[in-house]
């Protein structure tokens, strides 16, 4: 079924609670070329699931290798940010960067690639899981159990807490209590902005 995020603009996300329709870009966020190469090998695991139903052994252990590393890329516990030491993390997501938007000389693009940190969205997520269960559905892959719950708990942690109980409307990010409405809340940026704040 559809559901419903906002983020500025509004977008759609499913899923098994949620399923994703066009959402590749959000205009204020800039887009992380780890999180879309990671969706891109989600999508292409499905892909090879399609193709490698019929039996065809080298496509299936490129399957086998593509979901390993999408599991490696699932974090298994929370973590809270201490930068630049390590970057918070929320159990159940699977890994996403927000790259900072450097362009221009060879320098410029070491400075992209590197120049990165850690994002708790839960659309990477969102796309992944759907990559997977669809790949499971069609008898490719196994999707291991408690990585899909892992990742159905995470993403249930993004519903607009600002709607009545039961809504179906999920948000970009997680949401923290400010000034009495829920507001998104993504923990690395703002741990960044707070320390910027705090060395003017």
């Amino acid at each position: 079924r559809n559901l419903t995020t906002t983020n500025t603009h509004t977008h759609t996300l499913s899923v098994v609670v949620v399923v994703p329709a066009p959402m590749c870009a959000v205009a204020t966020t800039p887009v992380s070329t780890h999180h879309v190469l990671l969706c891109l090998l989600a999508a292409l695991l499905c892909m090879l699931a399609c193709v490698s139903a019929a039996g065809d052994d080298p496509l299936l252990r490129t399957v086998h290798t593509l979901q390993q590393k999408i599991s490696s890329e699932q974090a298994l516990k929370d973590e809270s940010p201490l930068p630049p030491l390590r970057w918070g993390r929320r159990k159940g997501l699977y890994n996403s960067y927000v790259h900072l938007n450097f362009h221009g000389d060879p320098e410029m693009v070491l400075a992209r690639r590197d120049g990165k940190y850690l994002d708790d969205n839960g659309f990477t997520t969102n796309f992944i899981l759907y990559a997977l269960l669809q790949s499971h559905q069609m008898g490719v892959i196994e999707a291991p159990q408690q990585e899909v719950n892992l990742a159905i708990e995470a993403l249930l942690q993004f519903r607009d807490q600002n709607q009545p109980s039961g809504e179906p409307t999920y948000m970009f990010w997680p949401q923290k209590l400010l000034n009495g409405s829920y507001v998104e809340y993504p923990v690395n940026m703002m741990e960044i902005l707070s320390s910027g704040s705090s060395l003017t």
